[in-house]
């Protein structure tokens, strides 16, 4: 389990694609995923993507210097958001 992108060895590469990431202000964005999981509610998407949205909004500070102020799943098969803290 990783707490940070720093822990991953060098020999591992992660791919991954945001789905929407827009400015909140001049120094900070929001983080939007989308999840087409069938049967999945807020508290199981919460639990299933935290990492994944950690490790976005860091490679989002990383690499933009922009913090991430707000992280969302957005389920659409329920037209839910929830919000998972990063």
């Amino acid at each position: 389990k990783l707490s940070t992108l720093d822990e991953i060895d060098n020999s591992v590469f992660l791919q991954g694609v945001i789905d929407l990431l827009f400015m909140e202000s001049k120094d900070s964005c929001i983080l939007v995923d989308y999840k087409t999981d069938a049967g999945i509610d807020g508290d199981e998407a919460k639990e299933r993507y935290h990492k994944q949205m950690e490790i976005y909004a860091k490679a989002i500070t990383d690499i933009t210097g922009y913090k991430v102020s707000e992280a969302y799943l957005f389920l659409l098969r329920k037209a839910e958001e929830v919000r998972v803290s990063v």
